[in-house]
């Protein structure tokens, strides 16, 4: 295409013809560029900067990312690569702090902590969020701390530790010893400071110890990051030291040892507990001002039903309870036992129970009649988290043979005993699990799947029992599973009827009442927990019952002492035949005088009982031990079998 005339004469072709072709090129490209500016068609600023901006945001964004899971797996140098470059490309500043955190903590781990602490300077605290700050403040601690750290905690705790000295110090420098000899790489060092810490919180807190096993593990296969630790120190250590000394503070109160309550009231501050923990402070500190009455000994409460339809067993059992405090009390040189009778029929009666056990520490045990437990939860709570040992019996008048006997100890050491026990008859158990909805239920099941796993079990089939309409058809299925064994954790209420139920169905044979595990070939019914069954020995064969073959409640006393076997000495004792109701009270009785013995309280109790020595049964952990006694882990709620009166 030819020029327009115009450019041409612009050029002055005629005026420097050697120059004439750059010249016209020139002042075409000029006013090419002067009309596209004027007309807007080709250049928009703003839009290639903001395709700029995304693509830089989006790159630094990637970047972190990488970098943060180049850290998670333990590459350091490659975190610290990606973080750098998310930092140079400019991205917002909440991922640049993020970065710059995570390039300090790389360092950290790689042992350069200068660097580290240059890049910790670098980081604007405002764009972290809480937590994150959190954690680089702890890092700030532990740079400051590495080079003394370990050996000042060490030096710390060379002493032994006590609830009584500074929890906060000692843990504290107990947790950074174990970091530094970690970050150090001085693997076993770091394991033996690591064992210390369990026994440091009293074993009272469970994430805790799961914490350290996992460390323990993680250092011997040498998979570690030494941050783990930072973190749990700062998460966990404002809680922990409040939660420590609550559980001593209550753990002191229930054992008596009113020296050790007061130094752990003086060291709680009541503005740093919870509103719970608060109430439970005031509540031992009421209990310990309240000056004691001398003199009267200690309380055993009877809780029966005085009067009512139950009134002629109630009356059974407070006549055992009497010739066992004529046998075993004050005026024989035994323990001095007052025996206070709560009339079970009065509405009120969980209250007051519920009332004198807190308030007053001179209660060393509970027994009674108790025939509907469900409806005194807050009874068994009471027990339980004031570990008042209570003997408890329940009876149920919609069975044709209203007696009915269980026990549960303590889950967890229960769960463990019938584990072993089935390892033991089982090469290979095959366990089916029919649990209630309970939250303790679901952590008995949770816990003897993972006890039967480790010693070569399986559960193969898990029922959750909620409404009774379908569970029938739901347990014929159990029929394809083949199960070994069913473990039953349920309450007292759903034992004996899921029992009927697999029995009905054909899985096990119906056969039960003589043994808590009902056997077949080679399948038994483990029942667990609170459950209840059916016990034809305890009316049906005195002879039986009271050989202590079948019942776990059941003791031989000190033969030493008495002379005679169980049978003939109580026989001898009551003048003729034996009422089972009677021989329960006598038998209750007797068992907390003489665990009390000359001096008695609730602590001494306790520990008299945590003595005693277990062995794994069908029935928990229950053994008869070469003195006669029966052994409960802390609590034993013996369940005998008719309906609930209300306690007074």
């Amino acid at each position: 295409m030819k020029p327009d005339p115009a450019f041409r004469l612009l050029a002055g072709r005629r005026r420097f013809p050697a120059t004439r072709g750059l010249s016209y090129h020139l002042l075409c490209l000029v006013l090419c560029v002067s009309s596209s500016a004027c007309t807007g068609v080709t250049t928009r600023p703003d839009r290639p900067k903001k395709r700029i901006s995304e693509t830089t945001k989006k790159d630094a964004d990637e970047q972190a990312k990488r970098g943060l899971r180049a850290y998670e797996q333990g590459e350091h140098r490659a975190a610290l690569v990606a973080l750098r470059r998310a930092v140079e490309s400019g991205a917002d500043m909440p991922v640049v702090a993020l970065s710059q955190l995570y390039i300090a903590k790389a360092h950290f781990a790689l042992g350069e902590f200068d660097r580290a602490r240059e890049s910790l300077k670098t980081i604007d605290p405002q764009s972290l969020s809480e937590p994150l700050r959190r954690e680089a403040q702890q890092l700030r601690y532990l740079l400051r701390h590495k080079e003394k750290g370990c050996a000042d905690a060490e030096k710390t705790l060379d002493p032994p530790l006590t609830v009584e000295r500074d929890l906060a110090l000692s843990r504290r420098f107990l947790l950074v010893a174990a970091a530094c000899r970690i970050e150090l790489k001085q693997w076993e060092r770091a394991l033996l400071t690591l064992e210390r810490v369990p026994a440091a919180f009293d074993n009272k807190i469970p994430a805790l110890n799961e914490w350290v096993l996992h460390w323990q593990r993680r250092i011997v296969r040498r998979e570690v990051d030494p941050q783990a630790i930072g973190r749990l120190l700062s998460d966990k250590l404002p809680m922990i030291r409040p939660l420590v000394l609550v559980r001593a503070l209550r753990l002191a109160s229930r054992e008596g040892d009113g020296k050790r309550v007061q130094e752990l009231l003086k060291a709680l501050k009541p503005e740093r507990l919870g509103r719970l923990d608060a109430a439970l402070v005031k509540e031992v500190e009421q209990r310990w001002r309240r000056p004691h009455d001398g003199g009267e000994g200690e309380i055993v409460l009877a809780v029966l039903p005085l009067s009512g339809s139950l009134k002629g067993l109630a009356q059974q059992i407070a006549k055992g309870m009497a010739a066992a405090l004529r046998v075993f009390g004050p005026s024989s040189g035994g323990s001095k036992l007052r025996v206070q009778l709560v009339d079970a029929n009065d509405p009120r009666g969980v209250q007051v129970v519920n009332a004198a056990i807190r308030t007053n520490s001179r209660v060393v045990a509970v027994i009674g009649l108790v025939p509907d437990a469900s409806r005194y939860k807050s009874l068994l709570t009471t027990l339980e988290t004031e570990r008042v040992p209570a003997l408890l019996f329940t009876t149920r008048a919609k069975f044709k043979n209203p007696y009915h006997i269980g026990v549960f100890p303590d889950p967890m050491l229960e769960t463990e005993a019938l584990v072993r026990q089935l390892a033991l008859e089982q090469k290979s158990p095959r366990c089916a699990v029919i649990r209630g909805v309970r939250t303790i239920d679901r952590l008995r099941a949770r816990r003897f799947a993972s006890e039967l796993k480790k010693r070569g079990g399986t559960v193969v089939a898990e029922l959750a029992f909620e409404h009774q309409a379908d569970f029938s058809q739901r347990v014929r299925r159990l029929r394809a599973h083949a199960p070994s064994c069913v473990y039953l954790p349920l309450a007292p209420a759903l034992a004996g009827l899921v029992l009927r139920y697999l029995a009905g169905n054909d899985i096990f044979p119906k056969k039960t009442g003589d043994r808590l595990a009902t056997r077949g070939k080679s399948r038994q019914i483990w029942v667990a927990g609170c459950a209840s069954w059916q016990q034809k020995a305890l009316i049906a064969e005195s002879e039986r019952y009271l050989q202590g073959v079948r019942i776990p409640l059941l003791f031989h006393p000190n033969r030493d002492k008495v002379g005679l076997e169980l049978e003939s000495y109580v026989k001898s004792v009551f003048g003729g035949p034996l009422e089972p109701a009677h021989a329960l009270g006598f038998l209750a009785l007797s068992l907390v005088s003489q665990s009390c013995g000359a001096t008695c309280s609730r602590g001494s109790l306790l520990s008299a009982l945590s003595q005693w020595k277990s062995s794994p049964t069908p029935f928990g952990v229950v053994s008869r031990t070469t003195a006669g006694s029966l052994h409960l882990e802390q609590k034993i709620y013996a369940l005998h079998g008719t309906t609930l009166v209300p306690l007074k």
